[in-house]
């Protein structure tokens, strides 16, 4: 049994906006079953759909995957999770690698993160990013950083590396973090554990120039997110 706080959101690709109108077009030029059912999702959740084709569309970060039955539980083997699949998406080269070298035999195709370009395309720089009532100004240099602050993502590791860096004693320059943690019900932690990082750090001429923006981000607004960098 696997206990978890996972998100188990289905979409329906036939009321997207984009989806509902190419649908049809896509699946009419390729000799594959009517239905296809892609998991997003880490190989402990794929529950392969028998009257469908099951893709698995993954990424990841280390150069090996589990290949057994942890604490006794199959469906934490993900080799044995992927190779249920009837193929794979890679989101890399890296990635495909990582899962062949690991014992993965069903087929691979490397397929990038799409981007939306009439969405996310250059623009009038706006600005988005509060931290306890401080603003990134929109008149700085800004770096952006989105991810979700967690140790395998390693956020201490950034922060060092800015607080090191000349940039981190500019007050022409901020560090915009977009992150969450456990879910974005309450992250406050997150505001508190950076600056005390950083004063543990104690490196000479250190500016309060990071700034992490942990609210949930409409999609909508989300281009404006990146223009702001």
């Amino acid at each position: 049994m696997i206990v978890s706080n996972h998100d188990a959101t289905r979409l329906d690709l036939s009321e997207d906006p984009f989806w509902s109108e190419h649908l049809k077009d896509v699946l009419a030029s390729r000799d594959e079953p009517s239905s296809i059912f892609v998991a997003q999702e880490t190989p402990e959740f794929y529950r392969p759909d028998p009257t469908a084709k099951n893709v698995a569309r993954i990424e990841w970060e280390t150069s090996k995957i589990i290949d057994y039955d942890y604490r006794g539980n199959p469906l934490f083997n993900w080799v044995k999770q992927l190779n249920a699949m009837d193929e794979v998406w890679a989101a890399s080269e890296f990635t495909r690698k990582v899962l062949q070298d690991s014992g993965v035999e069903t087929d691979i195709e490397v397929i990038p993160h799409p981007v939306d370009l009439e969405m996310y395309s250059p623009g009038e720089r706006t600005f988005m990013g509060m931290s306890r009532g401080k603003a990134c100004n929109e008149d700085k240099f800004t770096a952006l950083s989105a991810f979700q602050f967690t140790p395998r993502k390693n956020p201490t590791a950034l922060l060092t590396a800015w607080s090191r860096s000349s940039l981190g004693k500019r007050d022409d320059c901020c560090l915009l973090l977009k992150t969450y943690g456990a879910s974005f019900d309450n992250n406050s932690h997150i505001v508190n554990d950076i600056a005390r990082f950083r004063r543990d750090l104690n490196i000479a001429g250190l500016k309060k120039n990071v700034f992490p923006l942990t609210s949930l981000v409409p999609e909508h607004a989300m281009p404006q997110l990146y223009r702001a960098a």
